[in-house]
This record gives structure tokens, C-alpha cells and sequence, in this order.
């Protein structure tokens, strides 16, 4: 039977996440274990938020934040699927053949919602227990339509983004932003609205979509500055900026989410006796996704630069300068979750506890040059023994 492209694009998905999760084995164990008793716990408190944000009489702001805190949650999880989702190695030949952008963006669609992956448990558990209860059909009818309009936008806004049309993705964006003013419309002026508000992210696909951008034909020079402190570094910056800028972005956009969980908290009476162990644990997460980032660039130049390996004083050059980015921001972001614990609920063994984390980040890290595959497992390990030992100590 001859394959369709539809087809090629959900078996080049399947073999790409088996691929994935066999490379990922430890960060899926570790994130199953988090989230496994927990799940009833988010769907539940997912479910209320869906019900507070298809309310008429939520604010226009809080729907805005809730909205972006859902898109940025899934922009992550489709940009580290990027390659399993959009096929990007194989796009260019694709983009020969006698394709449709219809049939393009349909299998685009399928693959961002696959990569939604457990985020659809707690829209359907709203869905359920919406149509479950002793609503009128009206208002069961506005709600879905309302979290229809969110999630499609949604996905127009990620499937725009890395077609390199900036005209499109800002009309979406525009879309996205008039979305959350429209379900606190009285009917029918809020379906219209919402109507209007899908019309436009169309809108933004037909202009921005499967259209590749125009490059420049001016010719830009590095500055003199950049090519010094490439020298300088070894190539470990330009490297990590070319190659790696996906990876360790994700990362601190994981350090990001942290700090703002942590201010939630702080902000929060309630926990601020438990100060302490909660910065324990905010300085463990703060290592987890840090202590690899110089072994990961220094297995990159080794790949795409072996005459540089065999330099030793280069690949020192490049080893330190990706340790010191590595210690900088680990030293940013420590001092931002400990100064936010200290200005809304006192005193903390600050000093302690950051050299003591920032001694672990450096030891895993060499760990990580050594035992590849063990590294992981060595550093959940050391640093939940380490929070264990500090926090009896203090």
C-alpha cells in the first residue's frame, strides 16, 4: 500500500519519540515519580481554573496570564519535541514535493496536540464534569466554545513560530490578546468575538504559514567585541548559542518557572515556617537542569569541531568559559529565590546553604564529563542527600 504524507509524518512522530524516550529514560522516570500522585491533584485544580476562566465575570487580565502560563507551558514541550513534531531535517525536500499547505499544517496540528500529550487530562475532566452537571445548555455550549477558541489559537501560534514571518505571529498574537477580553462580552456579543478573534489566527496561517522568510541580501559583519569573546571562550558561547540555544533555554525557562513558583510561595504566609526546606528544595531544582550544560558543550565541539578537541588549552578555554556561564547563572538565580524567601518571610541560612549548593553543582558537573549515562542518577542522588543532611542540620 503507497504511504501518504500524512502517514510518513505520524510514523516519522512514532519513531521519534521511542527515540526520545530512550535517550530521556532518567528525566521520564523522575518526572513520573513527581507528577504520579499528584495527577488527580492537577486535573482537579486544572479543571477550576478552566472554570474560573470561561466565568463571565473573570477579569480580562487574570484570563490573559492564565492563557500565556498555558501557552508557554506547551510552547516548551513543543519546541523540545521540535524535530519530532515538525519534521524540521527532512522540511526543505519536503517543501518540494506536491504537497498542500493544507495537508502540511493538518499533520503540523496532529503533532503539536500529540506533544500536549497528559496537559489534554485536565481540559477533558473540565470538559466532563461541565456537560455532567445541571447547567443549562447555553452556558455549557459558551464554555466549550470558549476553551476551543483558546486552544486553537494556541496551536496557530505554535505552529506559526518557526516559519520566520513576524507580520503573521504578531496577528495571531493579536488575536490571542482580543481573546481574552471576549468571553466576559454579554451574548451574542462574545461569540461574536470569539468568532472575529479565530478569523483573525485563520488569518494569520493563510498570510504566515508554510512561506518561508526572505533573506536579506545585505551582508552582515560579527562585531570585532563577539569575535574576540568567541576566541576567548574557546568557542563554547558561539557553540552553545548555534547548537544549543534550545536546550539550555529550556532549561532556564525551568529555572524561571522555579523563581516564580518560589515568590508564590514566599508570598504566602502559610509556608514561610517552612522557609528552610523549601529553599533546600528550590536550590536542588536549581542544579538539576544547570550541571550538565558544560559537558553538553563540550560534547558538541568534540562533534562538530574535533581539530579544536585535540587543542588542549582550546577546550580548556571552552570548558571554563561554560563553567563560569554555568556558576553565573546558577549565582543569579540563587540569589533571586533567596533574596525573595528573605524579604517576605525573614531570615535564612543564605550563606550556608548557597556555597554549600554551589560546591554540589560543581562536583556533578565533573561527574557529568565522566559518566554520561550515570550522571543523572549521581546528581538526583548527591543533591537529595545533600538537602536531606542540610535540613537536619538547620
Amino acid at each position: 500500500m503507497a504511504a501518504s504524507y500524512s502517514s510518513i509524518r505520524r510514523q516519522h512522530l512514532v519513531f521519534a519519540l521511542r527515540s526520545l524516550t530512550r535517550r530521556q529514560q532518567t528525566a521520564l522516570l523522575l518526572v513520573a515519580a513527581i507528577l504520579g500522585p499528584t495527577s488527580v491533584g492537577i486535573m482537579q485544580g486544572g479543571a477550576s481554573a478552566l472554570d474560573a476562566f470561561v466565568a463571565r465575570d473573570t477579569t480580562a487580565a487574570w484570563r490573559a496570564v492564565a492563557w500565556l502560563a498555558w501557552f508557554l507551558a506547551t510552547g516548551l514541550i513543543v519546541l523540545a519535541l521540535r524535530e519530532a513534531v515538525f519534521m524540521l531535517a527532512a522540511r526543505p525536500f519536503v517543501r518540494m514535493l506536491p504537497i498542500s499547505r493544507g495537508a502540511h499544517l493538518a499533520c503540523d496540528i496532529r503533532s503539536i496536540a500529540i506533544a500536549y500529550s497528559f496537559l489534554w487530562l485536565p481540559i477533558a475532566f473540565f470538559l466532563w464534569t461541565l456537560w455532567s452537571s445541571a447547567r443549562g445548555l447555553s452556558p455549557k455550549v459558551d464554555a466549550t466554545l470558549v476553551v476551543a477558541v483558546g486552544l486553537s489559537i494556541a496551536m496557530a501560534l505554535q505552529a506559526l513560530a518557526l516559519q520566520g514571518r513576524p507580520s503573521a505571529f504578531l496577528l495571531a498574537a493579536v488575536a490571542a490578546a482580543a481573546f481574552c477580553f471576549a468571553p466576559s462580552l454579554a451574548w451574542p456579543g462574545s461569540w461574536l468575538a470569539l468568532l472575529t478573534v479565530l478569523a483573525l489566527a485563520a488569518l494569520a496561517l493563510a498570510i504566515g504559514y508554510e512561506h518561508p522568510a526572505r533573506s536579506g541580501t545585505r551582508v552582515r559583519l560579527a562585531l570585532p567585541l563577539a569575535s574576540h569573546v568567541a576566541a576567548l571562550s574557546g568557542l563554547a558561547l558561539p557553540v552553545a548559542w548555534r547548537d544549543l540555544r534550545y536546550a539550555i533555554g529550556l532549561r532556564l525557562a525551568f529555572i524561571g518557572l522555579l523563581l516564580g513558583s518560589g515568590a508564590w510561595l514566599a508570598r504566602d504566609g502559610a509556608f514561610c515556617g517552612r522557609r528552610t526546606g523549601l529553599v533546600l528544595v528550590e536550590s536542588a531544582l536549581i542544579v538539576l537542569p544547570l550541571y550538565r550544560v558544560p559537558a553538553l558543550v563540550d560534547a558538541r565541539l568534540q562533534e562538530s569541531l574535533p581539530w579544536l578537541f585535540r587543542l588542549g588549552r582550546a577546550r580548556r578555554r571552552a570548558i571554563g568559559a561554560s563553567a563560569l556561564m554555568t556558576g553565573s547563572v546558577f549565582a543569579a538565580a540563587w540569589w533571586a529565590a533567596a533574596w525573595m524567601w528573605r524579604s517576605e518571610c525573614g531570615a535564612i541560612a543564605s550563606a550556608l546553604i548557597g556555597w554549600t549548593f554551589a560546591v554540589a553543582l560543581g562536583v556533578v558537573s565533573l561527574a557529568a564529563f565522566r559518566w554520561k549515562e550515570a550522571s543523572a542518577w549521581i546528581a538526583i542522588v548527591a543533591l537529595l542527600v545533600l538537602t536531606f543532611v542540610l535540613g537536619e542540620a538547620l
